[in-house]
């Protein structure tokens, strides 16, 4: 298509040329035609056929020129577009044909204007249908512009499509876990994502595009970012440069803060630079952790008491510990992981260390292909050892096991097996072994055999350990037990119960004289004198027999019988045997049930105190009155003490009893005669109470009694207990006022060497040696040589048991300061007591 404007243009020329040349010709005229048309043409086809819409407007916004490629640009039918149309109308055309929006009276007036002042404009729009079209303005030198029109659809959208995809991979490179940082092939920063600048926050304003790679480390260098590059300087950037040039490089950073960066390093193939960085500081962390636990485990089993070893499934080492090497003298070359355990095997058995039954047992257990258990198993080493192997199974396949030299242990076992069923002083079997021995016994028994149990007690030996000491009674049982083991034959048990106690089991009796003519020989033997540590030690034993199937089948009840036995034996005057009766056992029964009367008796205020008045003989007065304990029994009456005291003792009853008897005889006596004392026994099981003196002070403080007014009297056996222990809280007691008499003088081994040890208040002469004045001169060779003594020491001395006036007359020539006994009064209840306080002289008189 031809332009309108081109044509107007052309003939418009035309005319005037003709009319110039008129003159020359036709002919000449015609040629000039031709080749104007031939110029028009050729431009009308240039304009045509230019890739951009061409619009040439004049200073006022009227159309002047335009191209076809313009209508085909904003899609306009030729007849709507035509030269001399204005700016403003086309651009109404345009919006309302919709192909363009917008403010039009303003683009055209702003137009106009940039052209008139002679500034070139460029811009963007974007068509109705999507298109976008790149409008150039250029203005005229003499005025109006011309304008080009380039449809740059497809250019846009490969703008945006490339937008997008750096975009994208933008989002990729910022969503990286690890932190990346691009150089181009002269070591000049492109690019970083935020991760890499996190892991460098010191060095994040020097990232600018343009900064060379040297320049970057030299200022983190300077700004201390590398803590690997403390004190080496140049020289450190040296490596760090030549790191870098490497095709690709990986190692681990250290930084000051303390975390770490694995740093990879590699080129792209247009030889720019590409660098990873991953924060490894958890990772370090855990290896550092896992350094720290392997060193512990390793300290953990290297410092075992057993020897641990891991095989993989193939039968191949994995680990083994010190342990493990020394209990098999192992070469180091066969403790190294990989070591087969056919050849551990082959050298302990090669080295002598196990028997090749135990290496067999072993390799059929372990052998690839057989079916592994965990298992247990005990193996004697050639040496003498015992080892204790424990295998179990691993996931994998292999196995773990431990091997422990348990010799000791089992010699400890054996022993403390001996132990549990031997004593330990005699080395005799002990009651839990005699109870077996007799189980297998009496099963004999019930086949037919006969065996008889046989209890044993030496007579007296409290009374021997006591005075001797403990070291002299354990030689002396010591002894026993050898004495008895010669009396036995191998078939017969015997055992220590405890203390002096000792039981036989004799078995294969044709009849009771074979087990009577056993215990005679027992106590011909036990009975000869003993020879321990310079002293010669008298002994004798009581013997107490039961016979099996004849009493009973019953194990506890036959060793009950014996016991019974053995009670009798005793009450018989001891140093002799007794065969079980079954009257016995009703004796036996009456025992008990006067230790579980006794138990109830204080709580039913059963007991009551009765007093026995002194005399002073010089004073003719009540001196002191002896505290006597009385027992009145809900069915038997008034028991004697010297039934239930016994049973007290052995109980431990006497604590509760003897201090209620304190306490109530303080009591008492603080409503007495303030020059009248009172006197409490007082039990050797009491001096075993470490309190005993706290309660001698409460029970003086609780009845107001003054501490001198109390006497304490004690026997020899109080002191033989605990000598030191027990003469230190006598000397508390004295100290604090109470008076310490010492009963029953006279009667035991060491009376005299008392008297050096503690400065008694007075002596008590036993009633043996009263009721011997009139007969025996001895007696009163005895009792002379006891005042004579006690009057040098200023020691009191108190005649026991006179009862008549003969016995009176003697102990006052003999030099007695006070007298007790029925010659003056009975021991009477509390309440009867009064009468002798006031008539006392009077009383105290008519004795004298």
């Amino acid at each position: 298509m031809l332009l309108t404007a081109v044509h107007a243009a052309y003939i418009g020329t035309g005319a005037i040329v003709l009319m110039v040349v008129a003159g020359l010709g036709v002919h000449y005229a015609r040629r000039v035609r031709r080749a104007l048309r031939r110029q028009q043409f050729q431009l009308d086809t240039a304009l045509n056929n230019m890739s951009h819409g061409l619009c040439m407007f004049d200073a006022a916004g009227v159309l002047r020129l335009f191209n076809t490629r313009y209508l085909e640009v904003f899609g306009i039918p030729d007849a709507k577009v035509e030269v001399g149309s204005t700016l403003r109308a086309m651009l109404a055309h345009l919006e309302n044909a919709g192909i363009i929006s917008g403010d039009q009276d303003r683009y055209a007036a702003e137009l106009i204007a940039a052209m008139a002042a002679g500034r070139p404009t460029r811009a963007r729009r974007e068509l109705g249908d999507g298109r976008t079209v790149l409008i150039t303005n250029r203005p005229l030198p003499r005025g109006g512009w011309v304008a080009t029109h380039e449809d740059i659809s497809e250019r846009v959208r490969s703008e945006r499509q490339a937008q997008e995809a750096n975009a994208y991979l933008r989002d990729v490179i910022e969503a990286m876990p690890a932190g990346l940082i691009l150089y181009d092939s002269e070591d000049r920063y492109v690019l970083c994502n935020r991760r890499f600048d996190a892991m460098y926050p010191k060095t994040v304003d020097l990232r600018v595009p343009g900064m060379r790679f040297e320049e970057m480390i030299r200022a983190g260098l300077a700004r201390g970012v590398y803590d690997e590059s403390r004190s080496r300087g140049e020289a450190w950037i040296t490596e760090r440069l030549a790191a870098h040039t490497k095709p690709w490089s990986v190692y681990e950073q250290r930084h000051a803060d303390g975390r770490w960066m694995r740093v990879e390093d590699s080129h792209t193939p247009g030889r720019g630079h590409i660098g990873i960085r991953i924060d490894i500081t958890e990772l370090k962390q855990r290896e550092e952790q896992l350094r720290l636990e392997n060193i512990k485990l390793d300290a953990a089993m290297q410092n075992m008491s057993q020897g641990l070893v891991m095989f993989d499934r193939d039968g191949k080492l994995i680990v083994c510990n010190q342990k493990y090497g020394q209990l098999y003298a192992l070469p180091d070359e066969l403790t190294r992981p990989g070591t087969s355990h056919e050849a551990i095997l082959a050298h302990r058995l090669a080295s002598g260390v196990m028997a090749e039954s135990d290496i067999g047992v072993i390799a059929a257990r372990t052998r690839r292909g057989a079916p592994l258990a965990p298992s247990e198993a005990l193996f004697e080493l050639k040496d003498g050892r015992t080892v204790l192997v424990k295998m179990r199974l691993l996931d994998n396949g292999g196995w773990v096991a431990t091997h422990e030299d348990i010799t000791d242990r089992r010699e400890a076992e054996a022993q403390i097996a001996h132990m549990a069923h031997h004593d330990a002083l005699t080395g005799l079997p002990n009651r839990v072994l005699l109870r077996e021995r007799l189980d297998e016994a009496l099963a004999h028994a019930e086949r037919g055999q006969h065996i008889a149990v046989l209890y044993l007690d030496l007579d007296h030996f409290k009374s021997i350990n006591d005075t001797l000491g403990h070291g002299i009674g354990d030689e002396l049982l010591k002894t026993v037990a050898a004495r008895l083991r010669d009396c036995l034959r191998e078939t017969d048990t015997i055992a220590r119960l405890g203390g002096d106690e000792f039981a036989i089991i004799q078995t294969e009796i044709a009849s009771p004289s074979d087990v009577a003519s056993l215990a005679a020989r027992i106590r011909d033997a036990l009975t000869m004198p003993y020879e321990l540590d310079g002293h010669q030690v008298p002994a004798d034993v009581s013997i107490g027999i039961s016979l099996a199937p004849e009493d009973t089948l019953d194990p506890d009840q036959l060793l009950k019988n014996a016991d019974m036995a053995l009670y009798r034996s005793k009450a018989d005057g001891r140093g002799t045997y007794r065969f079980f009766e079954p009257q016995m056992d009703e004796r036996v029964r009456t025992r008990r049930t006067l230790e579980l009367d006794l138990r109830n008796a204080l709580a039913n205020g059963e007991f009551e105190l009765y007093f026995q008045p002194v005399v002073n003989l010089a004073r003719n007065q009540i001196s002191a009155c002896e505290t006597l304990l009385r027992w009145h029994h809900p069915t038997r009456g008034m028991v004697p003490p010297v039934e239930f005291i016994p049973v007290a003792e052995e109980t431990g009853l006497i604590n509760q009893i003897g201090e209620w008897v304190l306490r109530q005889a303080c009591r008492e006596a603080a409503s007495w005669p303030t020059d009248i004392a009172v006197a409490v026994n007082l039990s050797p099981v009491q001096f075993k109470n470490q309190n005993l003196a706290l309660l001698i002070v409460s029970a003086l403080g609780e009845s107001g009694l003054a501490a001198r007014r109390l006497e304490l009297e004690i026997t020899e056996a109080v002191l033989l207990q605990n000598n030191e222990a027990t003469l230190a809280t006598l000397h508390r007691l004295r100290e604090l006022g109470v008076r310490i008499a010492m009963d029953d003088f006279g009667t035991g081994y060491s009376s005299l060497s008392y008297l050096r040890s503690f400065p008694f208040d007075k002596i008590k002469i036993d009633r043996s040696f009263i009721n011997d004045l009139d007969e025996k001169d001895e007696s009163g060779a005895i009792v002379q040589a006891v005042t004579s003594l006690a009057s040098r020491l200023k020691i009191a001395t108190t005649a026991e048991g006179v009862e008549t006036q003969a016995q009176l007359q003697m102990i006052q020539d003999l030099g007695c300061t006070e007298m007790q006994g029925y010659l003056y009064s009975r021991p009477v209840p509390a309440k009867d007591l009064v009468r002798f306080f006031a008539p006392a002289r009077e009383a105290a008189g008519s004795v004298a």
